[in-house]
């Protein structure tokens, strides 16, 4: 699938250590981004896989996917994302934000 000008979107998941992509979809803009998530993973065995993601994909429908997937996961979450049924951790040492 490309844009008007060409531009050709992929989604993608790999193997980080290796960097080898282990599966990949067109996607018809960067906005599709979610809705290919689990077609995507459902290609692969995920079973005991930690899987990564952005913040686009910090949504309690994907955390449940995985985890009924037998997969665990570690989501990027940004200070403006309502929490959904998920709780972040608070790490020993992790720096305050700064005042202001």
């Amino acid at each position: 699938m490309a844009d008007t000008d060409g531009t050709v979107h992929l989604f993608a998941a790999l193997l980080h250590g290796e960097g080898i992509v282990t599966g990949q979809r067109a996607i018809p803009d960067k906005t599709g981004e979610t809705k290919a998530f689990t077609p995507l993973l459902d290609t692969l065995d995920i079973t005991g896989a930690i899987i990564t993601a952005d913040a686009l994909h910090t949504v309690q429908a994907h955390a449940t996917y995985l985890l009924k997937r037998g997969a665990f996961y570690v989501f990027t979450v940004k200070e403006n994302t309502r929490p959904c049924s998920m709780r972040s951790t608070h790490w020993p040492g992790k720096p305050n934000r700064p005042p202001g």
